[in-house]
C-alpha cells in the first residue's frame, strides 16, 4: 500500500470573475484608497470579498505595488528562535 501526504496548505481559490473586477475597479475609481480601506468599504456595500482578491485585482490593474523591503526576510528571527533562552 502507498501512502500519499497532502500538502498543508490553502486550497487554490479560482480566478475573480469578471463581476467582482469591475465592482473593485469601480469601487476604487469612485474613491482612490489602498486595497485595505476598499476591501472594508466593499465589506460595508455588502460585498463579501476577501483583502487578497482585492489586492490581487488591483495589482493586476497596476494600483497597487508590491514593497520588496516589506517582505524581505530578517536573518535575526532565526537567530532569536534558535538561541532565545540561551543567553
Amino acid at each position: 500500500m502507498v501512502h500519499t501526504q497532502r500538502l498543508a496548505r490553502r486550497p487554490p481559490g479560482s480566478a475573480p470573475s469578471y463581476e467582482m473586477i469591475r465592482v473593485v475597479l469601480n469601487t476604487h475609481r469612485n474613491k482612490p484608497e489602498g486595497y485595505v480601506r476598499a476591501a472594508k468599504r466593499l465589506k460595508r456595500e455588502g460585498e463579501n470579498m476577501i483583502y487578497r482578491d482585492v489586492y490581487n485585482i488591483m495589482k493586476s490593474e497596476g494600483l497597487v505595488v508590491d514593497s520588496p523591503a516589506k517582505s524581505k526576510p530578517r536573518k535575526w528571527v532565526g537567530y532569536e528562535r534558535i538561541y532565545s533562552n540561551v543567553m
